[in-house]
């Protein structure tokens, strides 16, 4: 009798143990279950969606497949949001012409804000507009990390130890409604690395309540960074920054006790200057990007140009691009030189405003500024590698093999005064860093020249990137030209 109760509470113990595991089994099936895809609808055109990497998005169309027609992909950026598969068509019924829907699919794959445009049209006609367009703006947003530093304005002047991998925050005092804003004017983009847009948090919900703008940054490498920010309504060039924020961020370095043993900064590998800092000396990392703004007025036909510059330590990159305030006929406007730092040493470089087709002509007004050139302090900071490398229309479809720090001007036929231009489809920018907008080379109104496009290889790694030409404005038509390189970023050894 009391073996048969013991054999029998085996069996029932043998059974609880297995359901257990079968509901266990199950629980974690289910948990690792991929969440139901974000459906839209041409009800949703022109909305902003919010997703996490590895989020899906099933788009559902109107639409005719016996018409020839179809809903494609006018332009995504393919590093944020990726199509799945083709597109999926089903006819409202079997009769013959009936309309119907189609669905395509997208996977979100990685941060960062994309606009998704969709066309529908014959395909094989390169010349057709698309009928109808549906666009949604998709910002993708990778799980919060948890600041390792969190700085705010009482570490202005401080030198800030941290550790490559951390997080540093940086929260400051600021309004956006006065029209005031902060941005960085330095940082060495080999050792930090600026992570998502700036966050602003305000202090009430009154409208124009003042708050708090949040910047957050990586330690991507060992080394050492110069982070100076300005805060000021950026479109007026007269206005100088008030306040500022300096500090020096030190990578895999000990905060030391004494003065003597405080880790340095390297010189900032991107520098910003204006009108405000004619005749002063200005230090660069080798490798690094050096950006002028000056005020002028194209429509005048006077214009900023280089008068003198040792080209063996400062290279400029491409001619100047303007900027005019406003559409008005006549308005004033800025004048942008890029050029980037090539081999250490020091330039006295010289730019005067004046018209250059009258020989006669003398500038109205000079601009001078020496920059030192100088060598990254660690192995880890970017070199500079040979000369930039330079590209047209004939390297379209290449590889190209870039080290870090090296950069890269695509050189693209182009007439701005068609209202055609180049922009960038695709890109890896952890990788590839656009250098300042796009300048365009021509001599005669209306003629067409070259637009440059200038990239910085930034890390190792590679980037497929895509550049297409067309009219912006028309958002149905696809690109006349695109010129597409795969970039690998690799030290050498």
């Amino acid at each position: 009798m009391n073996t048969k109760r013991k054999i029998n509470f085996r069996v029932w113990l043998a059974l609880v143990i297995g359901a257990l595991l079968v509901t266990v089994m199950a629980a974690s099936v289910l948990a690792q279950a991929p969440t139901e895809p974000l459906k839209l609808t041409d009800k949703d055109n022109g909305k902003t969606v919010q997703l996490k990497p590895g989020d899906m998005v099933e788009i559902t169309l109107p639409g005719n497949a016996t018409t020839g027609y179809s809903w494609g992909v006018v332009g995504v950026d393919e590093s944020v949001l990726k199509q799945v598969g083709g597109w999926d068509y089903t006819p409202s019924s079997d009769t013959p012409g009936a309309p119907g829907t189609y669905v395509l699919t997208f996977q979100a794959v990685g941060a960062g804000t994309t606009d998704l445009a969709l066309g529908y049209k014959q395909w094989w006609d390169e010349k057709m507009k698309a009928e109808k367009t549906f666009e949604i703006s998709a910002v993708v947003t990778a799980p919060a990390q948890e600041a390792q530093k969190k700085l705010t304005k009482a570490d202005n002047g401080k030198t800030i130890a941290v550790n490559t991998g951390d997080r540093i925050e940086l929260a400051l005092d600021c309004n956006p409604s006065t029209g005031y804003s902060w941005e960085i004017t330095a940082l060495n983009t080999a050792v930090l690395k600026q992570v998502n847009d700036v966050a602003f948090k305000a202090s009430s919900t009154a409208i124009g309540a003042p708050g708090t703008c949040t910047f957050s940054f990586d330690a991507i490498a060992t080394g050492a960074s110069a982070l100076k920010l300005g805060y000021k309504q950026w479109w007026d060039a007269e206005m100088k920054p008030d306040p500022t924020f300096e500090a020096t961020i030190a990578v895999n370095t000990p905060a030391a006790p004494t003065a003597a043993a405080t880790p340095q900064a390297g010189a900032p590998s991107i520098v910003n200057l204006t009108d405000k800092d004619a005749g002063e000396s200005v230090e660069i990392a080798q490798g690094g990007a050096l950006t002028i703004r000056l005020p002028g007025n194209a429509t005048t036909g006077y214009t900023w140009g280089i008068v003198s510059n040792d080209v063996n330590v400062l290279a400029p990159l491409g001619d100047w691009d303007y900027a005019p305030e406003s559409n008005l006929e006549g308005a004033p406007g800025t004048f942008i030189f890029t050029f980037k730092a090539n081999a250490v040493g020091a330039s006295a470089l010289q730019l005067a405003y004046k018209r250059w087709w009258d020989d006669a002509s003398k500038p109205e007004k000079t601009f001078d500024v020496t920059v030192n050139v100088e060598s990254p302090i660690t192995a880890d900071m970017p070199l500079t590698l040979g000369a930039p490398i330079e590209l047209d229309e004939g390297d379209n479809g290449s590889s190209i093999a870039a080290e870090k720090g090296q950069v890269i001007v695509i050189n693209l036929n182009c007439n701005r005064t068609t209202g055609y231009s180049w922009r960038i489809m695709r890109n890896n920018d952890r990788v590839l860093e656009k250098m300042g907008g796009s300048r365009t080379q021509g001599e005669e109104i209306g003629a067409g020249g070259l637009c440059i496009r200038t990239f910085r290889a930034l890390r190792n790694g590679s980037s497929d990137l895509k550049l297409g030409y067309k009219q912006w404005f028309n958002e149905g038509g696809k690109p006349d030209r695109t010129f597409q390189i795969h970039v690998d970023v690799g030290l050498l050894q």
